[in-house]
């Protein structure tokens, strides 16, 4: 995508009011489009400024850039070098990361952001890295970030509204293991999975621990120890497990597997998929869609069952021009009413738009705020 079409992007991802939390893979998997790094995260600072929550998109790199429990996220770091190397003045730019992360990179580079509300204060810091053979960042990449941080602000500080309907959000991963409840196998999406799934709240865990490469967590293992009942014991006991959190819906399901010859097999395969809001897979399909950011807006209003004098009213516009930006959709996305345009929307990702369709037939749509868009 161009970098106009990521910036806004990025900024309706930030809007849909689904909880900073949710929106935080797919805001740091946009980001890249925006900005080349070997891996993001972000650090939510507590009210004391130190560090009460992480999110990493690389979870293999954990041991070597986690700050140890309890960092200050203004601790002072000379880095002078790797600022003049960006053309910046060292009080341009403030560090939130411990030092071990620059030991562990170096001499890599590290784009450090802090996300300030006026109100709120420090609600923590994005990072973006590179390695040492990389380039440096630039001052251009840093201006990039900063123009972001009103719409960041906003994402970070929604709330989840769990009102909001789940839907399978297609990224899923592997785990093989025993009988007895021990890892053998794991997918890389897999584990990144089971950790968001486990831990809602990430800060100083060791992935490469001993205990940790081969014990399911609990609540995993019991699948496997609940198949084996199953089949043993003709018992009937769950052979799924569900973990909600603040990132997302995790969905873990446990299967006998067997040999190429159908023989059993003394191993145990657990898939393990995240569910997400449906506005947040909605806009992540419509990025495929020439649209432009107000006419996908307006697609998910009509999702949500909005009627054009709704649509008019949320967006402060007249109800000629919210015909108009309808119209226009039709004609993009080669529709002629609206039941056809959510089955065209849900051919984007196999979303289910049942309910919504039902709202529109029973005329039950109110004047109510869609809660995704409230600031």
């Amino acid at each position: 995508m161009k970098k106009s079409a990521v910036i806004a992007y990025i900024r309706q991802l930030c809007s849909l009011g689904l909880g900073g939390q949710i929106i935080m893979p797919e805001l740091m998997n946009a980001l890249h489009e925006l900005i080349s790094s070997r891996t993001n995260c972000f650090l939510y600072a507590d009210e004391n400024g130190r560090i009460a929550n992480i999110f990493m998109e690389s979870f293999n790199l954990a041991d070597e850039i986690f700050p140890p429990p309890n960092s200050c996220i203004h601790s002072k770091i000379d880095h002078s070098a790797y600022l003049r190397s960006m053309g910046m003045r060292q009080e341009s730019i403030s560090t939130t990361m411990d030092s071990a992360v620059w030991q562990a990179f170096n001499p890599g580079f590290l784009l450090n952001t802090p996300i300030r509300d006026p109100e709120a204060g420090l609600l923590g810091t994005l990072q973006l890295l590179r390695c040492h053979n990389e380039s440096p960042f630039t001052l251009q990449d840093q201006n990039l970030i900063n123009s972001l941080i009103p719409c960041l602000v906003l994402g970070i500080k929604s709330k989840r509204d769990t009102r909001t309907p789940i839907v399978n959000s297609g990224v899923e991963g592997l785990i093989i293991a025993t009988q007895a409840a021990k890892m053998l196998y794991i997918s890389p999406s897999g584990q990144e999975l089971m950790h968001l799934a486990t831990n809602p709240m990430i800060l100083s865990i060791s992935l490469d621990s001993p205990q940790y490469k081969t014990d399911l967590p609990a609540a995993i293992a019991k699948l496997c120890k609940n198949l084996v009942a199953n089949f043993t014991e003709k018992s009937v006991l769950p052979t799924i497990h569900i973990q909600q959190n603040n990132w997302g819906k995790f969905v873990f399901r446990s299967h006998w597997l067997v040999t190429v010859d159908q023989e059993q097999s003394n191993l145990i395969g657990i898939t393990v998929e995240r569910h997400i809001p449906q506005p947040l897979k909605l806009v992540k399909a419509m990025c495929r869609q020439s649209l432009t950011p107000r006419q996908k807006e307006i697609c998910l209003l009509i999702s949500y069952g909005y009627s054009n004098t709704e649509i008019a009213e949320r967006l402060q516009i007249s109800q000629h021009t919210a015909s108009d930006f309808i119209k226009q959709i039709y004609i993009r996305l080669e529709v002629h009413s609206r039941n056809q345009l959510l089955e065209k929307l849900k051919s984007l990702d196999g979303i289910d738009f049942s309910h919504e369709r039902k709202r529109i037939e029973k005329a039950t749509c109110t004047n109510s705020q869609c809660p995704h868009f409230q600031a």
